[in-house]
């Protein structure tokens, strides 16, 4: 859309809540989002509790009032600004020219697409405004799963049901810019992706799934993203307290230099995710420190020196509440860290939700894959086509596509230290080559987790992802493994058995396995910490798919 484009003017926009729809708690009756579009400086009023005030013009535009969750974006000839965002909405600008979000709560989305100038009002519990045409759209009020639309000035459209259309004056119902779908939930669709983007379909609810499809998102796409559990799920494979973010490989110069990349990755997904709050940040540089018997500490120091990642030499005996393997050295990376990654899954999912692009469907287990049509089958025997899929489903991804790999177990082991020692593992890097035989690790308790160790001589392969062996006595082969000085003081508060796969290639990114069909079915046991590069490639392949689609 661009200025020239605009048809006409509005001064001023209200429209009531459908009827049906319920009073409201405080006993006021709802008002739609107030809007202003002309040719001049336009003003908007008060506008509260779940409302939107949405300006465009020619000139300066200045927001009222927003409160309660409700988002306000400025936009006018210039520079655009932002107004107040809080509890979870979200402001979103979309298409060629200007454009102006509303407010965004509950889960619900508005999304704006078209040439001519479009407004989007409040939008709550669930529903969604969707917005198309040439000309200037104002948005009412959507409550519980209903779309009340304004267009061109005179229609006026009430309660729609789900899987109602909405034909804009001067369009076919066939045209995907002519249409607006609202799908079950009150989720918009319009049948087809934005221009220049696609229709990605993401299977799995983990981190490569939540990161990708964020990738997507800032890169134009539109996301639909498929979970078999809620969004995110507890029981997937990256679910978990804390994963270390390391970069120093011994004697890999390139590989050194990629690791120390996704520091500066996972730091811009921090502030994206933790929208630059104090003190809200998902990746903790705490340091990792990493054992080595001290003939490699050299060619430890000369990787670090060549790939530009900063390391001291340090003695064991600076940590006495870690077990070193006898006459061991070390060297510390201090920028390296700990993510809190089921924080991050959380800030994932929640971002995604309060974004328009994206769809979360929960609950929905994808039973199979048509790597010819882009399509995915659904257990409940229904099927979600997009333009891409992209399988990132973690080790149950060898399921839905036919690519061979290995699956491991590994089990860990979480611990909360005696009270007296608490402060001391909270000043404790992430450590590893430790234990008797320099092949444990340890995650220390930091932001309120717990401390977590393990080892490789617990990890083992195995044919199914189901029935872990929990008599085979791991847990008690990781307590024994010499990790922690005098374990026996600590609460054993936890088990878990993690699953991962791996190729025999070692491939661990996307892999193409359709003509519009990619799977990261072999993560490796490094799958978190590499997410982002894995998602930052998927969406440079995509890049020239998209612009073939219109």
């Amino acid at each position: 859309m661009s200025a020239g484009t605009r048809q006409g003017g509005w001064s001023s926009v209200t429209a009531d809540v459908p009827p049906g729809a319920g009073p409201r708690p405080d006993g006021e009756r709802a008002r739609a989002a107030a809007a202003v579009l002309g040719g001049g400086p336009a003003a908007a009023g008060a506008v509260r509790d779940g409302a939107a005030a949405m300006l465009l013009g020619e000139g300066p535009a200045v927001a009222g009032a927003v409160r309660d969750g409700a988002a306000a974006m400025l936009l006018g000839e210039g520079p655009a600004v932002a107004g107040v965002a809080r509890d979870g909405a979200a402001a979103v600008q979309l298409g060629g020219g200007p454009a102006v979000a509303g407010a965004v709560r509950d889960g619900a989305a508005a999304m704006l697409l078209g040439e001519g100038p479009a407004v989007a009002g409040a939008v709550r519990d669930g529903a969604a405004a969707m917005l198309l045409g040439g000309g200037p759209a104002v948005a009412g009020v959507a409550r519980d799963g209903a779309a009340a639309l304004l267009l061109e000035g005179s229609a006026a459209a009430g309660a729609v049901p789900d899987g109602a259309e909405v034909v804009l004056p001067g369009a076919s119902s066939g045209s995907v810019a002519g249409r607006v779908a609202v799908t079950p939930g009150g989720r918009p669709s319009t049948g087809g992706t934005r221009r220049g983007g696609l229709r990605v379909v993401v299977v799995g609810g983990g981190i490569s799934g939540l990161l990708t499809a964020i990738r997507c998102v800032l890169d134009g796409h539109r996301v639909v993203l498929l979970e078999r559990g809620p969004v995110p799920h507890p029981g997937a494979t990256s679910f978990d307290q804390h994963r270390a973010l390391r970069a120093l490989v011994v004697g890999d110069t390139p590989a050194t230099r990629q690791a120390a990349e996704l520091h500066r990755r996972w730091r811009e997904l921090d502030a994206l995710l933790c929208d630059h709050l104090p003190g809200a940040g998902l990746y903790r540089r705490v340091g990792v420190l990493q054992a080595m018997p001290p003939g490699q500490v050299p060619a430890a120091v000369a990787t670090a020196s060549a790939a530009g990642v900063p390391i001291r030499i340090v003695h064991p005996s600076a940590y006495p509440l870690v077990g070193f393997p006898r006459g061991s050295g070390a060297v510390l990376e201090p920028h390296a860290g700990t993510l809190l990654a089921d924080r991050m899954l959380h800030a994932a999912a929640r971002w995604l939700r309060h974004h328009p692009d994206a769809e979360l469907r929960p609950g929905r287990e994808a039973v199979g894959i048509d790597p010819d049509r882009a399509r995915v089958r659904l257990a409940d025997g229904t099927t979600v086509t997009g333009d891409v899929v992209l399988v990132a489903a973690g080790p149950w991804t060898g399921a839905l596509v036919d690519r061979p790999v290995a699956l491991h177990r590994q089990t860990m082991v979480y611990l909360r230290p005696p009270a007296a020692l608490a402060h001391a593992w909270a000043a404790t890097p992430t450590v590893g080559g430790i234990g008797a035989d320099g092949r444990a690790w340890l995650l220390p308790s930091v932001a309120g987790t717990l401390l977590k160790v393990s080892t490789d001589a617990v990890r083992r392969q195995v044919t199914t992802l189901s029935g872990p062996d929990d008599d085979a006595g791991w847990a008690a082969r990781v307590l024994a493994a010499g990790v922690v000085s005098d374990v026996d003081g600590y609460d054993v508060v936890r088990v878990k058995h993690c699953h991962y796969a791996t190729a025999d290639d070692g491939d661990t990114g996307f892999v193409r396995v359709g003509p519009a069909v990619w799977a990261r079915p072999a993560s490796g046991g490094d799958g978190f910490r590499t997410a982002p590069l894995a998602a930052d490639a998927m969406v440079a392949e995509l890049a020239g798919q998209a612009t073939a689609v219109v």
